[in-house]
């Protein structure tokens, strides 16, 4: 892990992309609410964390994923280390696949990005359902596992335009 940590692009170059990683990350702090259905948490900061740890895991740290689970931990308010400890799973479980993912056509990315969405509702519901002794409502985390899917193709072309920029590719030569 430590020798994809040397490709790092330097700081200046990447600063979009630390920019629209923070954004997300704010986007990720706050709740939805819809018409029958309150206090839908939308994650989509998964996307990023899918789409850097799968394509240029220099860029997004494993130390910035923690801190940005309990970023998240903190801002709604929920149990500490929750979403930090499903970030650094969801992160080690992608790096040690990565190759594997990078070698499939783009439908197998969003495929493999449903399933994990799936799977990291599927573990936050279960932890707060556990841990608080109450079995709680599905609808919000099958209504956050949609719109995390939907959000996942336009945020996957902005992210792959950011990394052709930091990569150098279409540069115009004037």
């Amino acid at each position: 892990m430590s020798s994809l940590y040397s490709q790092r692009p330097p700081f200046i170059k990447a600063l979009p992309i630390y920019f629209l990683n923070l954004v997300l990350l704010i986007l990720s702090t706050q709740t939805v609410d819809f018409v029958a259905v309150d206090n839908v948490h939308v994650v989509v900061f998964l996307t990023a964390i899918f789409y850097w740890v799968v394509h240029l895991p220099a860029v997004l740290p494993l130390w910035f994923i923690f801190i940005a689970g309990l970023t998240i931990d903190f801002s709604l308010d929920s149990l500490l280390g929750l979403h930090a400890f499903a970030f650094v799973l969801y992160t080690l479980v992608l790096y040690k696949t990565r190759r594997i993912i990078l070698s499939q056509p783009f439908i197998y990315h969003l495929i493999i990005f449903i399933l994990s969405v799936a799977f990291f509702e599927l573990l936050r519901w279960g932890g707060v359902s556990l841990l608080s002794m109450q079995i709680l409502s599905v609808l919000p985390s099958l209504l956050a596992v949609v719109l995390n899917i939907v959000a996942f193709i336009p945020l996957t072309l902005v992210l792959r335009h950011l990394h052709r920029v930091v990569s150098g590719y279409g540069r115009s030569s004037l």
